[in-house]
């Protein structure tokens, strides 16, 4: 048994068996065919003869097959051969609509023939069914604002629908076509290239259409403006002693400048010039900012631009500044000292002055260069360095030349008396007048001690003594630094003979 569907024909268009059908409209679609069924036919001894049964036409709505139309099949639709018997029946006509179909992209129709007496069965290839599906290219578009290139717009057959097609478009306003201005045409040609004249221009929608037809259903291009993420740099200096002028260097015609600020009004301020688009920045406090610009672009859009760590006025370094060199000035020789961590373009020029005890042998904005003072023997030296305009002032202590012998005294130990043959301790105090800035007092110390036995110690401040004979005794000593020696200092005491407590008990003699 053969079954098919032959002469299929839609829209004058003739179809094969098991051809796609594409259709033109979602209703009253008009298909004819010719079923075609042939059976064995055989009247001789043991022969047999179809003539009962039923043709059906079957369509696939996507989910399931679905009878349509069915025929009754008798001994008088059947035309015969030797060997086959044909189905003679009238060309079958249908219309076909979508709401027969629960897919949306279309579904199929074959014929089935059941033969009632011997119960055979057999069915046709399907024929796909396409209704018409369009689709527009590109489906969204994002422009830059500003940007004027030329855009083409697609309309895509996807089912291949037949017929004469013309696509209607509406696109608003804010495009051109062919350098005139557009908002509602036609077109034969599925695409057309439209320029952006003004943003955002209106989104692009088209409605295909059949010739003296069926219209399908607006597509619609979104059209919409990208983010406005500018990158341009704002060029200025990385530092603002008291102002600091910035600028954006060839910010392109369309953008501009709508306001100003830093990120700390308590260390700096900033206004802005419209009509040059210099921004001027001012010191009110030392520290560090970042210099924020609003840009708006001519579609309204707005986004942030920013130079971090401007440095406005002096950094934390120049305040922790140092002043570094020799801890001693000697005698004869020069010392240079070195300012470190105040070089700052805000720092134009550094100030020296010195105690009275040195002398200035050269400076710079970064050296200094002393010598000792002769005629001062103050011990206790002072070296700073000022920064005009600030409260700055960076102080290195020195020990000058060698220890005086004021403030140098000869202190005895306890309430005990000199007496022969009886130990004394003594110690040495050095106590020159000093500056803060001075490191702790490093000297040792000699001692002049006669006609006694001497017990020593590893700190050369204190002396042991024991005196040979009574009378008076007198005991110097003086300060050792790096430069050499100081000056002696003297103190005479009364040593007594008794060493009882019952003699006569002498006092020193200061």
């Amino acid at each position: 048994m053969d079954v098919k569907m032959e002469n299929i024909e839609y829209l004058n268009n003739e179809y094969d068996d098991c051809e796609t059908i594409n259709l033109d409209a979602f209703n009253n679609n008009d298909i004819s065919f010719d079923a075609y069924v042939r059976v064995p036919h055989n009247t001789g001894p043991g022969g047999y003869v179809y003539t009962y049964g039923t043709l059906t036409v079957w369509y696939n709505s996507g989910s399931a097959a679905v009878p349509l139309q069915e025929y009754g099949i008798n001994d008088t639709h059947w035309t015969y051969t030797d060997s086959f018997a044909y189905l003679d029946i009238p060309t079958i006509y249908l219309s076909l609509d979508y709401s027969l179909f629960d897919d949306t992209e279309g579904g199929g129709i074959f014929i089935v023939y059941h033969e009632s007496i011997q119960e055979f069965m057999r069915e046709s290839c399907e024929n796909q069914i396409t209704f018409p599906k369009f689709s527009i290219s590109p489906e969204n578009v994002s422009l830059n604002c500003g940007d004027d290139s030329e855009i083409t717009f697609y309309v895509e057959n996807e089912n291949n629908t037949p017929g004469e097609l013309i696509y209607v478009w509406n696109v608003g306003s804010g495009w051109l076509r062919d350098g005139e201005p557009v908002s509602y045409f036609e077109t034969t040609t599925s695409s057309v290239t439209l320029q952006p004249v003004s943003f955002p221009p209106s989104d692009v929608k088209v409605e295909p259409e059949v010739v003296n037809g069926e219209n399908f259903q607006q597509l619609i291009s979104s059209v919409t403006i990208s983010d406005f993420n500018p990158n341009f740099d704002i060029s200025g200096d990385n530092y603002v002693c008291d102002t600091g002028i910035y600028a954006f260097n060839n910010l392109p015609n369309g953008i501009s400048i709508q306001s100003v600020s830093t990120s700390n009004p308590n260390i700096a301020t900033a206004t802005l010039d419209g009509s040059t688009g210099e921004i001027t920045v001012t010191k009110v406090a030392d520290g560090i900012i970042t210099l924020s610009a609003v840009l708006q672009n001519s579609c309204n859009q707005t986004a942030t631009q920013t130079k971090e760590n401007i440095q406005i006025g002096l950094p934390s370094s120049v305040f922790n500044a140092t002043i570094t060199g020799n801890n001693f000035v000697c005698q004869g020789q020069n010392y240079t000292y070195t300012l470190s961590g105040a070089n700052h373009p805000c720092v134009s020029s550094v100030v020296w002055s010195v105690s009275s005890n040195l002398n200035i042998v050269s400076q710079d904005s970064n050296t200094i260069t002393v010598s000792q003072n002769i005629f001062d023997n103050q011990y206790a030296g002072l070296i700073t360095a000022s920064i005009p305009g600030t409260a700055i002032e960076v102080e290195q202590g020195v020990w000058v030349g060698v220890p005086s012998n004021a403030g140098l005294t000869i202190q005895k130990i306890d309430t005990y008396d000199f007496y022969v043959g009886t130990w004394t301790q003594l110690k040495a105090n050095f106590t020159p007048l000093t500056y803060e800035a001075n490191d702790p007092l490093d000297v040792t110390f000699e001692w002049q001690i006669p006609n006694s036995m001497v017990r020593n110690y590893a700190d050369t401040a204190y002396k042991d003594v024991n005196p040979n004979s009574s009378g008076q005794l007198t005991i110097g000593v003086r300060a050792v630094c790096d430069c050499g020696n100081g000056e002696w200092s003297y103190r005479t005491f009364e040593v007594d003979s008794d060493s009882g407590g019952g003699g006569n008990e002498l006092t020193p003699i200061d």
